[in-house]
């Protein structure tokens, strides 16, 4: 982005006075005289965004292109993006010879922005007879580029899983050896999830379901804080209040001050009824950055009727916290296939609920049983949070990926996208994550009806590009719906005077050489006044920027 003169007095102190009462003369006369130019389709809520398929991955290239002996079948993926635009794919997938024992595996690969691999394909856990089981993946990236990755893994083969950690750098090489996470090696500890912070400071949350005496449907969570370098920063402690029963499937995020706010399922969906009084329902609790728990454990769903679960939790900075969950309070089923109401609440950095509970969509349909996996939600630093599910077509009962934008105050805004198969396949499965330029979704390709190979699967993974635009005037730099003077002053003072930044970077290009200068509000004071050349395109109708650069309209 270029932006010349910001912040630096362009003017002699004479001259700038001259200037301020020539500007200003000149605003009274366009306010007494014209109104401007009517500045056409004018919107704050006129966000467009447009889906690219940019990847698309068949297992076989991380199975290393299997003989027909050998079982080879994708179970699940997940998608995250640093801050430069980079991303990762995750594959969970089953790797063996028939007829050995299942060698399920994660596997990984890096891309840039365009889809373009920067890395060769690497598989997270060791490649030995004993770890013949790893699952269940999570990863966050730290601002330089590094990452840490967590997964369960049944290491002994006695079907009890421990949870395990690798750093890595930007270059996808493995810092230091993996460690384990949880103190307690009795029971299974599983569904691990990850927060960091600036500083590089992680906090792990998971399940346990081995710390509760005498109890056969009972499970706890649990938490553990590392330092950037790997080492545990005080003691493994226990999270929920609430200890009768089923506490489950955690997620966690955390601000910079290292306060998280941790969330978690209460109560097993058909089995027992938790502290909701009605199925399964969603809890939480504030953590400070020495473990202290912040006021008492919170009910999340306002609505308690039937089971909410699938929650998850995002925390960006300015904007709080950000909780998604599914609810099937209306308890129906539609051709076999549980309907839930997708809903959302924010709150602020003190874990204080800004208004009430939010319906995003009115009904979904799960795909199979697993729950989890029928929506991704995420949220930019700028405010705009995006949705991804599958949506299912009844004439031919197949499945595309349908993704919906939305304001901070979670607003619809701009149209629903459709990512649809050209090959008559179905997508399922998809995993969002969002940066602050674009979103990136991954998603399975399947054939038919199958579930799980071997069947007719296509087993192909494809990532689609989800780019987001806001429509403007070039001119209408104030945004109060004309071009004039004022817009010319708005500039001006933006740039020599400290003024407010436009909304609009883009709208403020008035010569739309890419940069931002003198020569725009000269340009437009020349056309308003001395008959000199219109705006660029868009003008004087609303419209996206034809010519690329680094100029964006804040979302």
């Amino acid at each position: 982005m270029t932006i010349r003169g910001r912040g630096r007095p362009f003017f002699s102190k004479g001259g700038a006075a001259m200037l301020r009462a020539t500007l200003f003369g000149m605003l009274f006369f366009s306010l007494v005289f014209c109104q401007g130019i009517l500045a056409q389709g004018i919107n704050e809520q006129d966000t467009f965004c447009a889906a690219e398929e940019i990847v698309g991955i068949t297992w076989g290239d991380f199975c290393g292109s299997p003989e027909p002996s050998e079982i080879c079948g994708i179970e699940f993926s997940s998608i995250y993006s640093d801050n430069e635009n980079n991303f990762i794919i995750l594959l969970e997938g089953d790797r063996r010879s028939a007829p050995g024992p299942s060698l399920f595996g994660i596997y990984a690969q890096k891309f840039n922005n365009e889809g373009e691999p920067i890395s060769e394909i690497f598989q997270i856990q060791d490649n030995n007879e004993k770890e013949v089981y790893a699952q269940a993946p999570s990863l966050v990236f730290n601002n330089d580029g590094s990452f840490v990755v967590a997964w369960n893994i049944d290491l002994l083969g006695r079907n009890v899983f421990d949870i395990y950690v690798q750093r890595y750098n930007r270059d996808c090489e493995k810092i230091g050896e993996k460690f384990i996470v949880n103190t307690e090696r009795l029971g299974n500890q599983y569904m691990c999830s990850i927060a960091n912070n600036s500083r590089g400071d992680f906090i792990f949350v998971w399940g346990s379901d081995s710390q509760e005496d005498d109890c056969d449907l009972c499970g706890s969570i649990y938490a553990q804080r590392f330092d950037r370098e790997g080492f545990a920063i005080g003691s493994e402690f226990h999270v929920n209040t609430y200890e009768i029963g089923f506490q489950f499937s955690p997620d966690v995020a955390m601000d910079e001050n290292g306060v998280a706010f941790i969330i978690w399922h209460d109560g097993y969906a058909g089995k027992q009824d938790g502290l909701d009084g009605d199925g399964s329902g969603i809890f939480g609790q504030l953590i400070d950055r020495e473990n202290n728990k912040i006021g008492s454990q919170v009910r999340i769903n306002s609505t308690t009727t039937k089971n909410q679960i699938g929650a998850r939790i995002k925390w960006n900075e300015g904007l709080g916290f950000l909780v998604s969950w599914l609810s099937h309070e209306r308890g129906q089923i539609i051709d076999g296939k549980n309907e839930y109401i997708l809903k959302a609440q924010r709150y602020n950095d003190n874990g204080e609920a800004i208004g009430s509970e939010i319906t995003l969509i009115d009904s979904l349909r799960r795909f199979s049983n697993l729950d989890f996996l029928v929506f991704s939600f995420s949220r930019n630093n700028s405010g705009l949070s995006m949705l991804a599910h599958p949506i299912i077509f009844p004439e031919n009962n197949t499945y595309q990926i349908n993704i919906q934008t939305y304001n901070n105050e979670l607003d619809r805004i701009g149209e629903n996208i459709l990512i649809s198969s050209p090959r008559g396949t179905q997508f399922i499965y998809p995993s969002l994550t969002m940066n602050n330029d674009n979103a990136f979704v991954v998603y399975r390709e399947v054939l038919g009806s199958c579930r799980k190979p071997p069947c007719s699967v296509s087993n192909l993974i494809n990532v689609s590009k989800v780019s987001c635009d806001k429509l403007f005037v070039r001119g209408g730099v104030n945004a109060d719906g004309q071009v004039n003077l004022s817009d010319a002053v708005f500039v001006i003072y933006y740039l020599f005077r400290d003024g407010g930044k436009p909304n609009c970077l883009d709208a403020a290009d008035i010569n739309d050489d890419g940069a931002l200068d003198l020569a725009d509000p000269i340009y437009l004071l020349n056309y308003l006044f001395v008959d000199g050349p219109a705006p660029l395109p868009p003008f004087p109708a609303s419209g996206f920027d034809p010519t690329p650069d680094n100029l964006m309209c804040e979302n």
